[in-house]
């Protein structure tokens, strides 16, 4: 369910339905009418387990950027400070 309701498909279909007025609104039977296709259980469990992996190897990915992006940051305050301080030479 996690996976579905976070689909784009679900998202679209979801949001055709929403009312607009001040406060956006939709009712349960609106949730109701949005078809979904529904595999078996066997099928929803290698599903779940693909896609958990993936956001798995995801996550890592986004870490080591993060990462990388902060050791940057610090680099360039190390090398600004360096360079106010007359430590290194800039011509």
């Amino acid at each position: 369910m996690f996976y579905l309701a976070n689909s784009y498909s679900f998202r679209i279909a979801f949001s055709l339905k929403i009312t607009e007025t001040n406060q956006p609104n939709i009712s349960p039977e609106d949730i109701g009418f949005i078809e979904v296709c529904i595999s078996s259980i066997e099928e929803q469990e290698q599903i779940r387990l693909f896609l958990d992996a993936k956001t798995s190897e995801f996550d890592s990915v986004i870490e080591k950027a993060e990462k990388a992006i902060e050791l940057l940051q610090e680099y360039r305050t190390a090398l600004i400070t360096e360079v106010v301080t007359g430590k290194v030479c800039v011509v």
